[in-house]
C-alpha cells in the first residue's frame, strides 16, 4: 500500500471512533423529537388543547422551564376551558391564553432545536459511516471501490492535497483493474 493511502486510512480510522455514541445520541434525540412533534400535531396551534393531551410530561417540563408553576398552568387551562362567555371577557382569560401561548412557543422552540440537533447528528453519523466503510475497504490488501462517485466525495471531504489525491485515485484504479482481472 502506498504512503498516501496509509495516511488516509489512519485519518479515516480516527474519524469514526465515536460512531456508536453518536448513533445512540441520534436515536435518543429522534425519540424526543417524535414526542414533541406528536404533542404539537395533537394541539395543532390550539392552546385550549394543551391540557387535553394524554402525556402531560413535556408540557409540565415546559412550564417549569419558563419559570412557571403547575398551579398557574392548571388555572390557565381551567379558565380557557370555560364555556361561559363572561369568563372570556376577563383580563385573566387573556393572560391565561398568553401564558399558554408562551408554553406553546417554548414547545415549538424545543421541537425546532431537537430537529436541528437530529439533522446534525444524522449528517455526522453518515460521515462517520462513510469513513468507516472506506477505512475497511482501504485497509484490505487489494481494495475494491464500487462507488467511485462516493469515493471521490470522500476524497473531497477529506481535503487532500492534489498529489496525494491523484496517487490515491491512481492506486484505486489499478487495484480495481486488478480485481476485475482476477474475478473474470
Amino acid at each position: 500500500m502506498i504512503d498516501s493511502v496509509n495516511k488516509l486510512v489512519v485519518r479515516l480510522g480516527n474519524s469514526f471512533t465515536t460512531l456508536e455514541k453518536r448513533e445512540e445520541e441520534y436515536n435518543i434525540e429522534s425519540e424526543k423529537l417524535k414526542k414533541y412533534q406528536k404533542l404539537l400535531d395533537f394541539v395543532n396551534f390550539d392552546v385550549k388543547k394543551l391540557n387535553k393531551y394524554d402525556d402531560q410530561t413535556l408540557i409540565k417540563d415546559a412550564v417549569i422551564a419558563i419559570n412557571g408553576t403547575i398551579k398557574d398552568y392548571d388555572a390557565a387551562c381551567y379558565l380557557l376551558d370555560s364555556d361561559d362567555e363572561n369568563v372570556a371577557l376577563l383580563p385573566q382569560y387573556r393572560n391565561s391564553k398568553a401564558y399558554l401561548e408562551m408554553i406553546m412557543n417554548y414547545l415549538k422552540g424545543m421541537r425546532d432545536k431537537l430537529n436541528n440537533s437530529v439533522l446534525e447528528l444524522e449528517s455526522e453519523c453518515a460521515n462517520m459511516k462513510l469513513s468507516k466503510k472506506y477505512f475497511e475497504i482501504l485497509s484490505e490488501e487489494n481494495p475494491f471501490v464500487k462507488d467511485i462517485d462516493e469515493f471521490i466525495y470522500l476524497l473531497d471531504r477529506e481535503s487532500l492535497d492534489l498529489k496525494d489525491r491523484n496517487m490515491i485515485v491512481s492506486y484505486i484504479i489499478k487495484s480495481n483493474v486488478s480485481n476485475y482481472k482476477n474475478n473474470n
